[in-house]
């Protein structure tokens, strides 16, 4: 199979094109875990297809690129198989294996089934096994800090648990010291940007990238950061998280954060560019919301791809598509 040569790929050290992949690089598999590249071969292929997610991704592949896909029995498999987990032999019992289908095949479709729903769907990925990295600050100060400052460089909390989160600084050597009763103004000790600077890393104004791409245990405190500053918050009448942002950077990395830990977003914007806002569902909390559906495969001018080899599925795209 072969993907357009500028598709961006994640691996261990960092996102890569892939037409920068080389035998033996190493890329992430949708169980968040790594496999090797055997070969890489570039060419034109006669046949190209994009294939179109319900949560507005998308990925480009030739006829023979393909995906695992779940259909209308399998997840109601799954869904059965889930509301039984206390059941120490339903585990065993859930053996329906995936389908793969090739670009082409989803072309000729259909892609709704009898009674006209979305026929195929693609699960989320796993999160994604980051190795460890030294962290200028630690991550879940770093989540407070970019959620609760303003433009003038000053922290707010209004109705928050400031105990926990005085607890959890703590932890990892800072403290929070209110600065006005009642109002909630408040300051990190040492300070935040001093410690950026200190450490010789530029002071950031979005999550940092080495932030998004340090393990598991590292993005799950910035994240619980954001959590616990409300910079990220419950739907309402929903089991899916919100965020709004009117930063478009600001609110990319944050949806990349929460795809790398396996979560399902879906981005929209609102008005004539004034904000966004990000739904996200957690992977296994809701494995009804889980997946990515198929909505629409067109066929497009082929253009150069790179053919690349390995024992399985691995994961593409900035929506972090599994894909083989």
């Amino acid at each position: 199979m072969a993907i357009p040569s500028d598709t961006p790929l994640p691996t261990p050290s960092g996102w890569v094109l892939a037409s920068d992949l080389r035998p033996g690089d190493v890329l992430f598999n949708p169980r968040g875990g790594t496999q090797a590249v055997g070969s890489v071969q570039s060419y034109i292929p006669t046949e190209c297809y994009r294939v179109h997610m319900s949560d507005g991704t998308s990925i480009v592949g030739d006829r023979h690129a393909g995906m695992m896909l779940q259909d209308q029995r399998w997840r109601e498999r799954q869904q059965s198989w889930f509301n039984n987990q206390g059941n120490k032999f339903a585990q065993k019992r859930f053996r329906r294996p995936l389908k793969r289908q090739t670009f082409l095949e989803l072309y000729k479709g259909p892609l709704l089934d009898a009674r006209g729903r979305k026929n195929w769907s693609l699960q989320a990925v796993s999160p994604l096994q980051y190795p460890q990295v030294d962290l200028p600050v630690p991550p879940y100060v770093v989540g407070l800090w970019l959620a609760t400052v303003t433009p003038t460089n000053r922290h707010w909390l209004l109705n928050r648990d400031y105990n926990q989160m005085q607890r959890r600084v703590r932890e990892v050597g800072f403290t929070l010291a209110r600065k006005k009763k009642g109002k909630w103004m408040f300051s990190f000790r040492p300070g935040v940007r001093e410690s950026f600077i200190h450490s010789g890393a530029p002071v950031p104004d979005v999550i940092p990238q080495s932030y998004l791409e340090s393990d598991v245990d590292s993005r799950q405190a910035l994240l619980d950061g954001l959590f616990d500053a409300k910079s990220i918050k419950k739907a309402e009448s929903s089991r899916d998280g919100l965020v709004i942002h009117d930063n478009w950077r600001s609110i990319r990395r944050k949806q990349q954060l929460l795809e790398g830990l396996g979560y399902v977003t879906r981005l929209l914007q609102n008005g004539k560019n004034t904000f966004f806002s990000l739904y996200f569902t957690k992977m296994y909390d809701n494995v009804a919301k889980c997946r990515r559906f198929v909505t629409k495969v067109e066929k497009i001018v082929p253009k150069q791809c790179v053919h690349i080899a390995t024992d399985g599925e691995f994961v593409a795209g900035e929506g972090f598509l599994g894909i083989c």
